[in-house]
Parts: structure tokens; sequence; C-alpha cells
């Protein structure tokens, strides 16, 4: 029976179309993305029930179970899609964040009054996403609530008791909009595999506050929770198999292989194995009957190259099917030669599918090139995080193992491998990766970048020196940024009609004493690839705003720093003869003086000139210097900014006026 007009049927529960967002035009009822396992099918019939039932919506689960795909997927059935999505974690999300907040209004561009006089800065409300979603009959959902702070907690509070949401800033309640849905993802941690592991997660407890503020959001009534287990084996292989070529003899096979090496990364950081269902991975160490021979497998893969659960090479993170996802997706985007062979061969078939064990291996049906391309991959996304260079070969080598070479071919490869370099006109190759160009450069603005990066701003000399364990960390790098990074989230993959979208480069941490060469390896990348660097220097005084932006108090002296260097590039362009040395040094020596007068006079000086020779300046945005001019003006005292804001403002008018004619 079709659900009426209006409604979606999700997994046997109608569910009404969201009247605000994408109308879900496509025939596919769920996202190219989303892979429809049965316990994936099972899941999102209890996440439908919870939404039909009107309350919030937690979906509890370990790293790289399927809670995002499993949101994005419901959204997308229901015409929510896109959704508002707040990370929770950290000082980032706390109420005042999710509310709202008070902000400085834009500064007026014209009068209020029949006096011209400016009128007085002001402030506006900035709702938060919290309050737009709940105004707007939005579906916000909130990433990682495990570690929301206790002021978050006490702002969702109402909400999940049914009740208004509350604005203590503004004295307002806010009653849910038709179509509000919250719904928060919450991670938790699988149970570590033998008693050392087991100790080493006890001392790598987190903080009591910290528990205490998870506690207060998750431990509240209220919620329809939906607990989600790691993926069994064969639910996995689908998800794996969907990121590869479509159509293709050896998917399952590098399903398999991807599975082997993500049981061997997750026995090394002392986690169970990936095993048959799902049951057994959410705990135990996984050396049972039946279907436990894939961790003795990935036991013994262990073993040989002198690795032991949970020993030297645990980094401390939870390798899950996500990173699985990533490997998969690099396979499949690099190696065009052997995607053809993929797509290709059919005598494969019948091996392709075998499980591997210590008998036989699914990588006895793949070329060699493959088999290599898979153990470079592995090594990069499962082992570049472990801490100690030796631990780090020797999981290596296992890895090589797993994916049918020998353990000495990984080991060495990682420890005294030298990727060739080469530098061409439209990409830069290192070793298997292959970094284009930045699209819209020049030849001539490549060469420019090229010979900036080869050396140094100053003193001379090469400022990166191409040493094996340089290249090593380069391709590692170029691999990253020019691969498609698992998109959809959490343990999704393509559907089987056609592969999911491409995936933004992946983000890359590099980790190294100082000196090491992390700084230097990434401004030599990006001038041989033409792309623009922003360095950010981070301490343990930043904070959120110094990357995403924030007010701070403005001076005086900030604002005539930057007045003075545009003001000196617009005379170097309006009188290319020169003859205005002496006005910029005086200039110069008023604002190292803090004269801020005579700093505020030499700008009206030169703009008179220029408006009084009537020089074309459309090679330079005049009303940006008068902006900045106007913003120094502000800063200075209140004696000097009563006669500059009137005179600012027709200079304005009038530059904007001429521009505009010199651009016509």
């Amino acid at each position: 029976m079709p659900p009426p007009p209006g409604f979606v049927d999700i997994c046997g529960v109608w569910l009404p179309r969201c009247k605000r967002g994408n109308d879900n035009s496509s025939p596919h009822l769920f996202p190219r993305s989303f892979v429809a396992t049965p316990a994936a099918l099972s899941a999102l019939r209890a996440a439908a029930l919870a939404v039909a039932d009107g309350r919030p919506l937690l979906v509890e689960g370990p790293a790289g179970c399927g809670k995002t795909a499993l949101i994005a997927a419901l959204a997308y059935a229901c015409g929510a899609s896109p959704v508002l999505t707040l990370h929770a974690g950290g000082d980032a999300a706390d109420a005042r964040a999710l509310l709202g907040c008070y902000v400085a209004a834009p500064p007026p561009t014209a009068s209020s009054d029949a006096s011209g006089s400016s009128p007085a800065p002001a402030f506006s409300w900035s709702p938060g996403p919290l309050s737009l979603a709940v105004a707007r009959g939005r579906w916000l959902v909130l990433e990682g609530a495990e570690a929301a702070p206790a002021d978050a907690a006490a702002a969702i509070g109402p909400l999940l008791d049914g009740g208004p949401l509350q604005l203590p800033s503004r004295g307002q309640t806010l009653r849910p909009s038709p179509g509000f849905r919250l719904i928060a993802a919450a991670t938790t941690r699988s149970a570590p595999a033998g008693p050392r592991a087991a100790a080493a997660a006890t001392s790598r407890a987190a903080p009591a506050t910290a528990t205490r503020s998870a506690a207060a959001l998750l431990d509240r009534g209220g919620w329809s929770r939906v607990v989600l287990r790691p993926p069994s084996r064969e639910d996995a292989a689908a998800v794996l198999s969907a990121r590869l070529p479509q159509g293709s003899a050896a998917a399952a096979a590098l399903a398999a292989i991807g599975l082997e090496c993500l049981s061997v990364a997750r026995l090394a950081e002392g986690l169970p194995a990936v095993s048959g269902s799902s049951d057994d991975n959410d705990g135990g160490d996984g050396d049972g009957d039946g279907d436990s021979s894939p961790s003795a497998h990935a036991s013994a893969l262990l073993a040989s190259v002198g690795l032991s659960p949970g020993g030297a090479a645990r980094s401390g993170r939870q390798p899950s099917l996500r990173d699985a996802c990533r490997w998969a997706s690099r396979v499949a985007t690099r190696a065009p030669a052997a995607a053809a062979w993929m797509l290709g061969s059919s005598s494969a078939s019948a091996s392709a599918s075998a499980r591997p064990s210590s008998s036989s291996s699914p990588s006895c049906s793949l070329p060699t090139a493959l088999r290599e391309l898979a153990a470079a991959e592995a090594a990069d996304v499962f082992a570049g995080a472990a801490p100690d260079p030796d631990a780090r070969c020797a999981l290596a080598g296992a890895l090589a193992a797993a994916c049918g070479l020998p353990a000495a071919w990984g080991s060495a490869r990682v420890a005294h491998g030298s990727p060739a370099l080469a530098v061409a006109a439209d990409a830069v190759s290192v070793g298997r990766a292959r970094l284009p160009v930045a699209p819209g450069r020049s030849a001539a603005a490549l060469r420019a970048s090229r010979a900036a990066g080869a050396s140094r701003a100053a003193g001379g000399g090469p400022s990166f020196a191409p040493t094996a364990a340089a290249r090593r960390s380069l391709e590692a790098l170029a691999a990253a940024l020019s691969a498609g990074g698992a998109g959809g989230g959490d343990g999704s993959g393509s559907g089987p009609s056609s592969p999911a979208p491409p995936a933004p480069p992946e983000p890359v941490l590099l980790v190294g004493e100082t000196g090491a060469g992390k700084t230097s390896a990434v401004q030599w990348l990006a001038a041989q690839a033409g792309a623009t660097l922003d360095v950010v220097n981070l301490s343990q005084s930043s904070d959120a705003a110094d990357l995403v932006g924030g007010f701070r108090p403005s001076s005086a002296a900030d604002a005539a720093r930057g007045l003075l260097g545009s003001l000196a590039e617009l005379m170097r362009k309006t009188w290319p003869r020169g003859g205005h040395d002496a006005f910029l040094e005086a200039a110069a020596k008023a604002l190292s003086r803090k004269q801020w007068g005579r700093v505020a006079a030499a700008c009206k000086v030169a703009l008179a000139k220029v408006r009084k020779e009537g020089r074309s300046v459309f090679f330079f945005p005049l009303p940006g210097l008068s902006l900045l001019f106007s913003c120094f003006s502000l800063a200075c005292t209140r004696k000097g900014r009563e006669g500059y804001d009137d005179k600012i403002r027709k200079l304005n008018r009038k530059a904007m006026l001429r521009t505009s004619r010199g651009l016509c």
C-alpha cells in the first residue's frame, strides 16, 4: 500500500515529507552514498519510528558504525536535507553558540538624519543554529554529543522535556515550528581486547569533568535512543565493494583485503577485529570459534612481524570502517591500468570471493601492481599514525602480508623507500601520488611560484632538500591531498548502480619534532602545485576565532599600518616617476611616533591630490583605501574623528563614481 500524498514510506514507517528543503525528485529513496544492508535498514526503521513519535533522536554507537550515514539517509528520504549540522564537542559549541548572541551591526553607509551626523553604533541579535532550527522548522544534527559542554546541555534541556526553547539573553521563548527535529550522534568506545589493552584504556580514561558534562546531556530523559553496533564482516564487505568500480571481478577480493588490513590495525590498537557478526565486533578479543578465523589470521600476521595486540604500534586511535572506506577510495582512484584490468577481468571471479585464511588469500587473484598499491595505501591509512618508527615499519610489514606481499617489502618501503619526484607543467608527481596544478594558474604565475619555492626569501640557498625521508613525507602528503576521502561519513559507500560522488581531499596532520621539515614540505609542495598557502600559527592561547574569525578590539595603530601601506601602493601606481619618498618617510615617522593626526593629514593630502589631478585610479580600489581611512579615523580620538566622518563619506561617493568611470 503506497503512502498518502505528502508522506514517504521508510522501511514500513510513514513519515511526513518536509515542505522546506529539497524536493527529492530523484527516483532513489536514499542517497547514492548509502548502502542498504539489512542491519542499516533495521536501524533506519528504528530511527524512523523515533522521528514519527516526535521526540528528539539520539543515535549511539562506536566510531565508523554508520551514525552519520544513517542520519543523512533519513533526512534525504524525508526531504529535509541539507540539515543544520553542529559539532557539539569543545567550547565552540556552548550555549551562546547554540542560542545566539548580540553582535556589532555593520557600519552604516549613509547618515540617518538630516544633519548628516553618523548614527550611534548599534548591536543586533544573531541567532544560533538551534534558534534558527526551532524558529524555521529545520532539522538540527549535533555531532559529537558525548563531548557537549554542560551549559549546552542546559540550553537543550527544555526541548527534551517537550517545552519551548528559552532565550535568556532576550527574555524570550521559542515554540518549535512544525518540521523541527533535534538529532544527536554520540560515539562510544569499543571494548579493548586483552588485559594489556584494557589497562592502557583505563589509563587514558577521560577526565571526570568531561564525563559529567556528557552525562548531563546524554542521560537526560526525553531521547529516543537508537544504538548501532559495529557492522558485521558481510555488511562491511558490501560497503567496501560499493566504493570500488562496479562490475569489477576483483572488487570482492579488494574488499576482503581491506577488511583484513582493518582487522590488523584494530588488533594493533588492542581492539577486536572485524568478525562475522556485529555482536562479535562489539567486545571481546574475538579469539573464539567459528567466525573468529579472521581475528586469528590477523593475530598471526602481527606475530609474524614481532607485534602483539595493543603493543608498541598503538597510537590511541580507533581504526574503523571509515578508514577502510578511505583506503578503498584511494585504491579505486589511482592506478588506471589496474582499474582497467579490474573491469575487464573475469577469470578471477571465482577466487575473488575467497575468505582470507592462513592457507588462501584473496590477493592471489590480483596482479602485483595492484597489491603493491593496496599495501602502500594501507601503510598510510592504517599505520601512518603509529608514534614509534620501528613499530610503524613492522605494522606496515603486517599490512603488506595481508595484501599478499612479503612483510619485508612493506617494512623496507616505509623505512628506506625513495619515491620518484617529477615536476611537470600540469602536475607534481611524488611516487604513486599525482597532485595537479591549481586551476586558474597561468604558466607565468606557476613559474614564479616555483621559483619562489626553490629558494629562501632571505639568505639564498635551497629551502627544501629532497632527501629520501623528505620524499616519503611528500608522497604521503600528496597522496592525501590528491585523494577523494570517504564521503558519506561513517561507514557509507556508493550505491549499487553508480559510484558515490567524489569527496574533498583528506585532512592531514603532520606530527614531528621542531625542525623536522613539516612546514618546509608543505610550502614546497604548495609552491610546485601553484596553490595559495595560508599559514596560521597556533599556540595554547589560540581559540576558534583565530581560524573562523570574530570580533576583537581595534586600535589606531592596527588601522594606521594598513592605511599607510595602501597609501604607499596607491602613490607608486599613480605617480610611477617617484618624487614622493620624502612624503612617505614623513608619514612613516609619524606612524612610529603614534602621531595619528599627522598620519590622517598625510592621507587627506594624498587623496586630495589624486582628486585634484583627476587621475584614473581604476587599477587600485580607492573606495577600499577610503574605507581604511574611515576605520582609522574612528579608531582615533573623538576630536579627530568628528571632522573626518563627513569628509570621508563625500570622498567615498566621489571615488566610487570616478572608479566606475575608469572601469567603463
